[in-house]
């Protein structure tokens, strides 16, 4: 079993019984992965490393999902990526929908590709602001619901206007 580390780095690599791989692979890709912060903050930016590859819909879902960990209620997330992938089709659920939580219910009933990420979404953009710098056109963010950031200048400014802050 391979335990991924940043970069599109092996962090770890695991032989032996197939049940005692399974328990290590899981303690080591926590270890790798999980972020804790010593107390909720109120403005999570999250960057999207890699190359092209990674700059995809369900790296953006891993974010938001990790990000929420760090958030008091309320929170605001920026996601930092150079994503140029358009919404797939369970993402286009959030397309201009006034209602999340009608459309999070669709979502979940949908077996696309995208369905996990989209449901992320929805439920991060329930639970506060989203931000999202990509290379994505302004009008697309904000039909999916995010607030678009278009330069780091714009990201420098929101995080001074947020009393806790973590990257």
């Amino acid at each position: 079993q391979v335990v991924p580390g940043p970069d599109e780095t092996v962090a770890h690599v695991v032989a032996g019984e197939p049940e005692a791989v399974r328990r290590r692979s899981e303690e080591l890709y926590q270890r790798e992965w999980s972020r804790h912060s010593p107390r909720q903050v109120n403005l999570v930016i999250a960057n999207i490393s890699g190359g092209a590859e990674a700059q995809n819909w369900q790296n953006v879902g891993r974010a938001l999902a990790s990000a929420e960990l760090l958030l008091d209620d309320g929170g605001a997330v920026v996601i930092c990526s150079n994503l140029e992938q358009p919404p797939g089709h369970s993402l286009g659920r959030l397309i201009g929908s006034a209602d999340l939580e009608k459309a999070a219910r669709k979502i979940f009933h949908d077996h696309g590709a995208d369905s996990v990420t989209a449901w992320l979404v929805a439920r991060a953009l329930q639970r506060g602001p989203v931000y999202f710098l990509s290379r994505l056109d302004s009008e697309t963010v904000e039909d999916l619901g995010f607030a678009p950031v278009d330069s780091v200048g714009d990201l420098a400014r929101l995080a001074g206007r947020h009393e806790s802050c973590v990257v």
